[in-house]
């Protein structure tokens, strides 16, 4: 049996954040939790309250030109990091298993998403293609 994953999706770090789980009561703080790593809703001072955002941008602006446009393996790698970042702190807070995304740039931590092993993970030895 296949258990599906919950899921929500939110602006997060200028672009859209999705955030699946195993478990549905986990989905809402697990939503509540990235938003507050990431100060989505820009409470906080512009820097220096949030050290995952901190950490996000310090890695898109470090040695990039500012007058240039921005790299897009940069930014990919900066939203990359944070997505595990996250999804390993979601999977340290709650049970189940996460999958976080951050503007294309996907991380998973915790159980298996899909809840029981499928019978193709179960065999242990596959025939080579003829």
């Amino acid at each position: 049996m296949t258990l599906l994953p919950y899921e929500a999706t939110f602006p997060a770090l200028g672009a859209r954040a999705t955030v699946l789980t195993s478990h549905p009561e986990t989905l809402l703080p697990a939503v509540e939790v990235i938003r507050a790593e990431l100060d989505v809703f820009g409470d906080s001072e512009a820097l220096g309250g949030h050290p995952m955002l901190d950490d996000f941008l310090g890695r898109l602006l470090d040695g990039v030109d500012p007058l240039e446009p921005l790299p897009v393996e940069v930014e990919f790698g900066a939203r990359s990091l944070t997505a595990q970042r996250l999804a390993d702190l979601l999977a340290e807070e709650f049970h189940g298993g996460f999958l976080v995304d951050v503007g294309g740039a996907p991380a998973v931590a915790g159980e298996s998403l899909s809840g029981e092993p499928s019978a193709v993970a179960e065999v242990s030895e596959f025939s080579p293609a003829a």
